[in-house]
């Protein structure tokens, strides 16, 4: 099996490896994701439609949906 990226080209070892060391940075810090949504819903209402620009790996986005939000994500 091999990964393809949007503009079909091949992703190598090196680019799989840097996911994961952003995944296990940002996905994996429960005191991090905890603030983010402590802080979100200082600002905002479930079911408004927020914005996630240079959202990399979904960190932002992930808080925003578990408050209920609407939200859109571009890399």
């Amino acid at each position: 099996m091999s990964i393809v990226s949007p503009d079909r080209s091949r992703v190598g070892p090196g680019e799989l490896l840097g996911l994961a060391r952003s995944l296990l940075i940002y996905r994996v810090r429960p005191l991090r994701r905890r603030a983010l949504g402590r802080f979100y819903a200082s600002l905002l209402d479930p079911g408004m439609l927020a914005f996630d620009i240079g959202a990399h790996v979904g960190n932002h986005s992930h808080s925003l949906a578990r408050l209920g939000l609407r939200c859109v994500a571009v890399e």
